[in-house]
């Protein structure tokens, strides 16, 4: 009879180091042969920094690539449509249509490498909460006592 793997916790000492470990480690490089380009690399920090670095493989890492690829183009495309219109000569912009295939590429990808909001953050109903809290937080004004930093939440 064989036994049956168990899962680690999340929420034990080992996870935490093994956290701290990822998180000091340098930024995940794409796999040989696929090209990053300088306006995908925001993306590609994001979306690889969204799962745990030990679940990441080469061929997630390729689709990760395109996925940071699609984003770039995304938002290149969104300058096109914000200086030209989303009609042009009474048709839609094609620069409108190529946007939305790729903002479906994206949510694809996105599901696909397990990145999207539900597998990262978790359910609404449990970010609503974690909103309210913060909400509460920012309520209570309290004076800066060096203790919690000020600074841009990540």
């Amino acid at each position: 009879m064989t036994t049956k793997a168990t899962r680690k916790r999340s929420d034990s000492t080992e996870a935490r180091v093994k956290a701290m470990q990822a998180a000091a480690a340098a930024q995940i490089c794409a796999p040989q042969g696929v090209n990053l380009r300088s306006c995908d690399k925001p993306f590609w920090k994001a979306i690889t920094e969204a799962r745990p670095r030990d679940t990441w493989t080469d061929v997630d890492l390729c689709h990760a690539a395109n996925l940071a690829r699609t984003m770039a183009d995304i938002e290149l495309l969104q300058i096109s449509v914000d200086e030209d219109g989303l009609i042009l000569e009474n048709k839609i912009n094609p620069a409108a249509e190529l946007l939305e295939k790729l903002s479906r590429r994206a949510v694809s990808l996105s599901r696909m490498l397990h990145v999207h909001t539900l597998a990262t953050v978790g359910r609404s109903g449990d970010a609503a909460g974690l909103a309210e809290l913060e909400r509460q937080a920012r309520a209570q004004h309290h004076e800066d006592d060096g203790l919690i930093p000020k600074g841009p939440v990540q």
